[in-house]
C-alpha cells in the first residue's frame, strides 16, 4: 500500500510517501520511499510535493493500492 508516513515535530508535520504493507504502523519500516509532502509550504511552492512518478506507476502496476489522500495529491 502506498501511504503517507508522518515525520517532523508536532504542529510542523511533513510526510514521506512510502510503500509499506497495509497493516504495518505508519512509523515502522518501509519497503520504499517514493517522495515527500510538506503541507505547510505555500501552495504555489513546487517543493511542496516531490514524487518519483515512475516508481509510483511501477508499484501500482505490481498491485499496490493507494490511499485516498495520495490519490488526490498525485492524481493517480
Amino acid at each position: 500500500m502506498i501511504k503517507l508516513a508522518p515525520t517532523g515535530k508536532k504542529h510542523q508535520r511533513h510526510y514521506r510517501i512510502v510503500l509499506t504493507e497495509k497493516k504495518k504502523k505508519l512509523t515502522g519500516s518501509h519497503q520504499a520511499i517514493l517522495g515527500h509532502y510538506h503541507p505547510l509550504l505555500a501552495k504555489t511552492n513546487p517543493d511542496r510535493l516531490v514524487v518519483d512518478q515512475a516508481k509510483v506507476t511501477h508499484w501500482i502496476s505490481q498491485g499496490a493500492q493507494v490511499t485516498d489522500r495520495i490519490r488526490k495529491l498525485v492524481h493517480v
